[in-house]
């Protein structure tokens, strides 16, 4: 908001004004249809493309950036879903902490 108005009443007056612009600009077609279709330069570029090609709207990017991306996301998803079914949770880890280094887990002195 900072880049609209020094006030929070300014911001908030000069952002709801910028939006109002852009919704009266109509649909832009720059902007709109996804991450894979923006990396590729359109539709007509998908089209072209002789190989299959890997989109997520999320993120914006080429088929190998996106497959990167995904897969350190599935990762990361698993990762934290073995260790749920160990039985780990964040009270779990901050007592076994606190126990190691000898301190109060809930961080009083």
């Amino acid at each position: 908001m900072r880049f609209f108005g020094k006030s929070i009443e300014d911001a908030r007056s000069a952002y709801r004004s910028y939006v109002e612009d852009g919704i009266h600009q109509g649909r832009k077609d720059e902007l709109s249809g996804g991450g894979l279709k923006r990396s590729l330069g359109g539709w007509s570029e998908i089209k072209n493309q002789r190989q299959r090609v890997k989109g997520d709207q999320r993120i914006l990017g080429d088929s190998n950036f996106v497959l990167k991306i995904l897969t350190e996301a599935k990762e990361h998803y698993e990762r934290k879903l073995a260790l749920k079914n160990k039985g780990h949770t964040i009270e779990n880890v901050a007592a076994k902490v606190a126990a190691l280094y000898k301190i109060d887990p809930q961080g009083k002195c």
